[in-house]
C-alpha cells in the first residue's frame, strides 16, 4: 500500500503535435468491488485531477481487472467487468488468453435517474514475445502484447486493435511502456 508509479504519456495527434498527459497512480487498500476485495489503485492524470479508482488483484497466476470508478462534473462512471478480466501473467509466446464478460457501466448523476449500459465484450490477449523497446525512457527488454476485443451494444459492433510493450526485466518491470500509440516518456517508481 502506497507504492506511487509516476508515468508521462506522449500521444502524437492527426494534426503532428504531441499531446502530453500525466498519470500518477497510487496502490490502495483492499475493498469490495463488484462481488471481489481487489486492491484499490488510485489515478490522477493532469487532465482529470479527480481521482480515478480502479480495483485489480493478482489470483492464481491471474492479473483480474474488476472496473473502476471515475468521478466527473455532475456524475459518477461505475464501470463492471463480469466476470473480472483475467489474464495470465506468465505466458509463451503465441499464446492468447480468450475471455468473453460484460461491460456493465453505471451512470449515477448528482441529479436524476442512475443509466445502465450494457455492452457483451469478447477479448483476445496476445503474447507477441520479446524485443528490444527504445523510448525517451531507456532501452528495454519489452514483452509485446496484442489485444483485439469486439464491444457489441444496441446493435452496434465495435472492434479495436492495440498492441502494449511491458518493461520484462529491471525496476520499471511489469510497467507499460507504450499502448497503441501512447508512449510513457518519463517514468518514476517509489516503492513501499
Amino acid at each position: 500500500m502506497g507504492t506511487v508509479l509516476d508515468v508521462e504519456y506522449a500521444t502524437p495527434q492527426p494534426n503532428g503535435s504531441i499531446a502530453r498527459e500525466r498519470q500518477v497512480t497510487t496502490t490502495g487498500e483492499r475493498r469490495a468491488f463488484n462481488g471481489g476485495n481487489p486492491v484499490q489503485f488510485n489515478m490522477v492524470t493532469s487532465t482529470l485531477t479527480t481521482p480515478v479508482a480502479k480495483y485489480r488483484d493478482l489470483v492464481n497466476g491471474n492479473l483480474l481487472e474488476y472496473g473502476l470508478v471515475s468521478p466527473l462534473l455532475g456524475q459518477t462512471n461505475v464501470a463492471e467487468w463480469i466476470p473480472p478480466i483475467s489474464d495470465p501473467v506468465d505466458m509463451q509466446p503465441g499464446q492468447v488468453a480468450r475471455t468473453t464478460y460484460q461491460s456493465r457501466v453505471t451512470v449515477i448523476p448528482n441529479a436524476g435517474q442512475n443509466v445502465v449500459q450494457l455492452a457483451d465484450v469478447q477479448r483476445e490477449f496476445t503474447y507477441q514475445g520479446r524485443e528490444t523497446f527504445r523510448s525517451a525512457v531507456g532501452t528495454f527488454n519489452a514483452c509485446k502484447f496484442s489485444v483485439k476485443q469486439v464491444t457489441s451494444s444496441s446493435g452496434t459492433v465495435v472492434t479495436t486493435n492495440i498492441d502494449i510493450y511491458v518493461a520484462a526485466e529491471g525496476p520499471y518491470r511489469g510497467q507499460q511502456l507504450k499502448v497503441d500509440t501512447s508512449e510513457a516518456t518519463q517514468m518514476a517508481y517509489s516503492p513501499k
